[in-house]
């Protein structure tokens, strides 16, 4: 029998399942994401539902970001304005977490709250939070078409072994807002045609945002996977040909899914290796500065502590959209970088045979 606590837990849990937003609307929080993937979800296509492991780590990121809110309103009760709505002239509609008209030594400002894995630390800021309040500073005016803030904050909270935080300022980049218009006018118009963009060529079935490995070492995938990487055959195989009578093309591609099959598999092994490789190390670790000391001998094995300073990875695009480059330094900068060289990938999908 359930306890009192369970039932209510369940109760809420069911609720997180839901979504409270209108799926028909194109949401400025998956502004720059998969274009397919916002397609088929305003365009009704069935995802997967919230598995109960999903809506434990979505309720935690809502509390963690729920306290952070009202800390702000705490602090500043007379200029906190949370859940502001920001509306797009094609119907969509944005959520602020926090709109700040007045602060005291800066210009009005948008706050933006999100809760991630302390790992996640060394990919921050991301893109697409980038891209999301990007598109709030854009679209959010007044009566008169003026902006009315140019600059925003993103709050990371880090979920772990304690709490912790760090925010990043965003400068609003007009270039960039352009660019975020002229892609919802462009989706837009997919909608009204019923249009659903073929899968892009940077995606993978097992790779982010397709598919994921988390940090418990479980794995997640997107809630239209199925749309992509299975399903039946549609008019978009209409111009491919068909080489059933090639008995040694059939089992090398049988061959080459398998691999990928195993692969994926190895992947989340990895995963969990690495997991328990680095909780070792941190008792290892432990053990050495206990002894003072940064390398030991014990038995026949010999161990020796070594400092790695990590490496910056310069990545100009995403300084351009956080307004701190302008279009011709951009360029300058590529024209000073190397690029490494391309490759080929191919793409499996499996699919019911219908009538070609």
């Amino acid at each position: 029998m359930s306890t009192i606590a369970e039932k209510a837990l369940k109760n809420r849990f069911d609720e997180v399942k839901k979504s409270d937003f209108d799926p028909a609307n194109f949401r400025l929080s998956n502004t720059g994401k998969c274009e397919r993937m916002r397609m088929l979800k305003v365009l009704g296509y069935s995802s997967e539902d919230v598995d109960q492991s999903t809506a434990e780590t979505f309720e935690r990121g809502n509390l963690i970001e729920d306290w952070l809110v009202e800390q702000f309103i705490k602090r500043f009760p007379r200029k906190t304005r949370k859940q502001i709505e920001v509306h797009t002239p094609y119907g969509d509609v944005g959520h602020m977490d926090i709109w700040f008209p007045n602060p005291e030594d800066k210009e009005p400002t948008i706050i933006e709250v999100k809760s991630v894995h302390e790992k996640a630390r060394y990919y921050l800021p991301k893109e697409d939070h980038i891209n999301q309040v990007q598109a709030y500073m854009h679209f959010f005016t007044d009566s008169q078409g003026k902006r009315k803030a140019k600059r925003a904050e993103i709050t990371y909270i880090f979920f772990g072994r304690k709490l912790e935080s760090v925010t990043y300022e965003i400068k609003y980049n007009e270039l960039t807002g352009r660019k975020i218009e002229k892609e919802l006018i462009k989706l837009h118009k997919w909608k009204e045609e019923g249009y659903i963009p073929g899968i892009a060529q940077d995606k993978s079935a097992d790779k982010f945002p397709c598919f994921w490995l988390t940090s418990d070492g479980s794995s997640g995938n997107c809630s239209f996977y199925e749309h992509c990487w299975s399903g039946e055959m549609t008019g978009e195989y209409e111009d491919i040909p068909v080489f059933d009578d090639d008995p040694v093309f059939r089992d090398l591609l049988d061959k080459y899914q398998n691999i990928k099959e195993s692969y994926k598999t190895y992947n989340k092994e990895i995963s969990n290796l690495k997991k328990q490789k680095s909780e070792i190390e941190k008792v290892i670790d432990k053990n050495l500065k206990l002894r003072n000391t940064d390398k030991a001998v014990v038995g026949n094995i010999s161990i020796k502590k070594t400092e790695v300073g990590g490496r910056i990875y310069w990545k100009p695009e995403r300084a351009l959209k956080q307004g701190l480059i302008d279009e011709e330094t951009l360029e300058k900068i590529k024209g000073a970088s190397d690029r490494s060289s391309g490759y080929t990938r191919f793409y499996l999908k499996n699919i019911e045979r219908g009538e070609l």
